[in-house]
């Protein structure tokens, strides 16, 4: 329109003029920045977006498919993008290379790509080669599973393979995998990158790679986008032609949204072969098409678009400590992420940088952009769509806008949504959406170089190892004895490098202690010393114990109930106090005693259901007797009969001075902590305790087999155990070297064959489990359940051969007469290492100078001692052997080796059939 007036009026139009041909002006380019379309759907679920331009005579053909590397597994990453490659290598009626076929016909932006979303393919071709083109796309999609062979899937690998070595080969690669690891959590499909690993690609079979094709492949999964010289009546007619008779593929799941917001700071650091140091700031925010990805999208241009950009100008252009900075929005599906990417000067620090991103960050945060900068990233941001609707296909193309919008919004005209969310942005919209977003969750990475490191040009003799100097028997420290005049024994060992004194009370009970009317009432006394006393309750405990800085815990094993205190030099005297307190005075109350009764209660129901515990229930009253102090067996029963007076009556009976020992390591003296004990402990009166009865008891006398049923369990648990010597025997030194080599180490004979040579178990070992009285020893394997009778042989096996076919070797002996001595130089490093090594001593009533004497026992022994002493106590033939598994699969086969007279029982021992 043509204005016709005067030179003065024209200069005097009024503002409110301008403004409404400036809105006239931008309603006009909305309107011609609007991509015309129509959309329909096959009756097979393909998706068809067609859009006609005619000002040349070719045609763009985009097709996206719904899946990317986010919809991969751990353990199958690359699969998405493997399988892009794949799909390049023809078809069933199209044979030879997709590339090929189709250059002929003089496609240009021909490609496929896959992100973590979506893979795609497009080729621009004369509009003369349209149906041949359709019918390539086509064939691929409907006609090339067939096609799909070993030699394509290697050539491919190798190729993608090549691909990511070249990827990993660039400068800062490693921030590829370091920032996709760290921002996304342990699941989420954006936490591994979209080339996958070496190890994945290795592992993929022909078998995987067909079912992802017949996953996600299937025109219900895919859009396409025909856009150029076409009209809609054509498209839809040879669409139709070429793919309408290709099944629609199964129902696939897709993610909506999984933005995965972080909080506070997360630092790392890492260094590459690279020029300079990089920093990489990243924060976790909306996905594609939400108004604050929107919003932060600008906000990001502000911040580092064009040198007069905020990071740009002060890093780059006046303070001249960087040399590029890039900012912005990496738009997603279900999440996008905001970064800032800054690379220092060659040689410079990247802590002058962080700094100057902080402080424009946090201007940003404040203030928001001015004026002038929201009207520059507008422009831009327009002017960038515009340039892209130049062109109907290739990235960012007309056919590539229209899909991306499809396939993740459902809405092909997401674009416009976008700009006109976009046009209508205000300072305080960018200023908004970056508190929002950028205020808190950052994950920052800095790259620096990796020094020029340079190896010595002459180094060890590397021909023969190094001698192995002699060790030394270690010794603990000098302990000293006293008893105090409630007639309590104490043993001292001093320790002055830390200001800490740790006190262990070892009363001579134990779950031992315990009758079969009264299970459960040591380990329920235990549980409960700390619940109250007469003075405080269990919260006034702990907070007691917080406030001084000590540790504070009850427990009961097998021959010993022990309370542990550990104290600061410091506030030794009121944590003294508290020990004594919860020792002599526990309240038990009622409260605490039902919940702990519950517990109790509910750890026997999930022993039940444990292979292991089944096993060991069983086992444990089999070698003893259900009547032995070391064969009882919590029940359920048993533990509901338990009340609150018999739990304070069992604490008068056995916590008793004359019925204890207190060991004592750390900072203090025998002069110095004894008047402190008498203080605290005075009013702990001696009692008439009981003798716990402990019987000796023989090895079995025949073999037998129990069976435990575990339906559907998909592991055996094997369990063999014979009763053993006690804990103080004079062959326990012998007797554990023995074993080390049969099968408690890793390296051991048992191990070695089930797991190492056979590969049907995940660890299988053999151990002592020492006691005071009779101790009990245990092979126990879990095995794959097809391979339980197998591995039965295969135990039996070992412990025949072992005093037979394959006795114990001098190397066998000299490996692990190595091993326990040279790790003794270690082993009493710290005060509860020396606290320990004393308990075992009350406990098992062990020589004193044990542990002294301990190397050069060991170094004397040989084959002939190992042998005799293994042969003391384990004949293989009269072992009690269990198993727990799914007897409908495993108990034929098992009871074909004759093992011993078989008992079926139930989680408790008692005999089912």
């Amino acid at each position: 329109m043509v204005l016709k007036t005067n030179r003065a009026a024209r200069a005097v139009v009024s503002l409110v003029t301008m403004a409404l041909l400036l809105l006239t002006a931008v309603a006009a380019c909305a309107q011609d920045i609007k991509i015309a379309y129509e959309k329909f759907a096959l009756s097979n679920g393909l998706t068809v977006i067609v859009h006609e331009d005619h000002k040349a005579p070719i045609v763009a053909l985009n097709i996206w498919y719904h899946v990317g590397s986010k919809n991969e597994k751990p353990g199958k990453t690359g699969f998405a993008h493997l399988f892009e490659h794949l799909m390049f290598g023809g078809s069933e009626n199209a044979k030879g290379r997709y590339i090929d076929a189709m250059e002929r016909v003089g496609a240009t932006d021909l490609n496929g790509t896959t992100n973590s979303d979506r893979t795609n393919y497009f080729e621009d071709v004369p509009a003369s080669a349209l149906d041949y083109a359709l019918f390539l796309e086509s064939d691929r999609m409907g006609h090339f599973y067939n096609t799909i062979n070993k030699e394509t899937l290697d050539l491919q690998r190798g190729v993608v393979q090549n691909e990511k070595r070249q990827g990993d080969n660039q400068p800062y690669s490693i921030s590829r995998y370091l920032i996709t690891e760290n921002t996304y959590p342990v699941g989420h499909g954006y936490s591994w990158t979209t080339i996958g690993s070496m190890e994945d690609l290795n592992a993929a079979s022909l078998a995987d790679v067909q079912e992802w094709f017949k996953t996600y492949y299937g025109p219900s999964n895919a859009t396409l986008v025909i856009a150029g010289d076409i009209d809609l009546k054509t498209a839809r007619e040879k669409v139709q032609k070429y793919f309408g008779d290709i099944p629609s593929g199964p129902p696939v799941a897709h993610q909506n949204s999984w933005v995965a917001k972080m909080t506070g700071v997360h630092r790392q650091q890492a260094q590459d072969r690279v020029p300079a140091a990089r920093v990489f700031n990243v924060w976790n925010v909306p996905e594609y098409g939400q108004t604050d990805a929107d919003y932060l999208d600008l906000a990001g241009d502000v911040l580092s678009e064009g040198k007069d950009s905020r990071l740009y100008k002060r890093l780059v252009y006046d303070e001249q400590i960087a040399t590029s900075v890039n900012c912005g929005v990496n738009p997603s599906e279900i999440g996008s992420q905001f970064l800032v990417i800054v690379s220092a000067k060659p040689e410079g620090s990247l802590a002058p940088i962080n700094k100057d991103v902080q402080e424009e960050l946090d201007r940003f945060l404040k203030d928001g952009p001015t004026a002038q900068e929201l009207e520059r990233v507008k422009t831009a941001y327009e002017a960038n769509l515009v340039r892209g609707l130049d062109r109907i296909g290739g990235f960012g193309g007309k056919s590539d806008i229209l899909a991306r919008g499809q396939v993740f919004t459902g809405n092909p005209e997401q674009y416009m949504i976008s700009l006109n969310r976009v046009r209508k942005a205000t300072a305080e919209d960018l200023r908004d959406a970056a508190r929002r977003w950028l205020s808190d969750g950052l994950y920052q990475l800095e790259v620096t170089p990796f020094p020029e490191y340079k190896a010595a040009s002459a180094g060890a003799d590397r021909s023969k190892l190094p001698e192995v100097g002699a060790t030394p028997n270690v010794k603990l420290p000098a302990f000293e004895r006293m008893t105090l005049s409630n007639g309590l024994k104490v043993v001292l060992a001093e320790r002055h490098e830390l200001p800490l004194v740790d006190f262990t009370m070892l009363v001579d009970a134990g779950t031992s202690a315990d009758t079969s009317a009264s299970m459960g009432t040591a380990a329920m006394t235990s549980s409960l010393l700390t619940s109250g006393t007469d003075k405080y309750n269990a919260l006034q405990i702990s907070d007691e114990i917080q406030r001084l800085g000590a540790e504070l815990e009850a427990a009961s094993g097998l021959d010993s109930s022990t309370v542990h205190l550990s104290a600061l030099k410091s506030k030794l005297e009121p944590s003294l106090a508290l020990f004594s307190d919860v020792l002599l005075h526990p309240s038990f109350p009622q409260e605490d005693f039902a919940r702990q009764q519950k517990l109790q209660i509910a750890a026997i129901q999930r022993a039940k259901t444990s292979p292991g515990a089944m096993a060991g229930r069983v086992m444990t009253p089999a070698l003893y007797g259900k009547d032995h102090p070391y064969g009882l067996q919590l029940t359920e029963a048993g533990v509901g009969k338990l009340t609150r007076d018999a739990i304070g009556k069992f604490h008068d009976t056995w916590y008793r001075p004359n019925n204890s020992t207190l060991v004592i390591v750390g900072d203090t003296t025998l002069a110095e902590i004894k008047p402190q004990l008498e203080k605290v402990l005075a009013s702990w009166k001696q009692g008439s305790t009981p003798r716990k009865s402990i019987p000796n008891v023989a090895a079995p006398k025949q073999a037998e087999l129990y069976l435990i049923d575990k339906p559907g369990a998909a592991q055996s648990f094997i369990l063999a155990g014979t009763i053993a010597p006690p804990r103080n025997s004079p062959q326990e030194i012998a007797l554990g070297i023995w074993n080390d080599i049969l099968g408690g180490t890793f390296g051991g004979r048992v191990n070695m064959n089930l797991r190492e040579d056979k590969h049907w178990s995940y660890g299988a070992r053999t151990a002592f489990q020492f006691a005071r009285g009779d101790s009990a020893w245990v092979t126990q394997a879990p095995v794959q359940t097809d391979k339980t009778k197998e591995s039965l042989v295969e135990i039996n096996k070992e412990l025949h051969d072992v005093f037979g076919a394959r006795p114990i070797s001098q190397d066998e002996l000299n490996k692990d007469k190595d091993n326990r001595t040279l790790r003794l130089a270690g082993s009493r490093e710290t005060i509860n290492e020396v606290g320990d090594a004393i308990e075992n001593i009350v406990q098992y009533r062990l020589p004193e100078d044990y542990f002294s004497t301990y190397a050069s026992k060991v170094r004397a022994l040989t084959t002939n001692d190992l042998t005799t002493a293994g042969k003391s106590f384990l004949n293989a033939d009269r072992l009690v052997w269990g198993v727990v598994g799914d007897l409908a699969k495993v108990e034929a086969g098992i009871r074909e080796l004759n093992l011993g007279t078989v008992h079926v029982v139930d989680a408790d021992g008692n005999s089912i059939r």
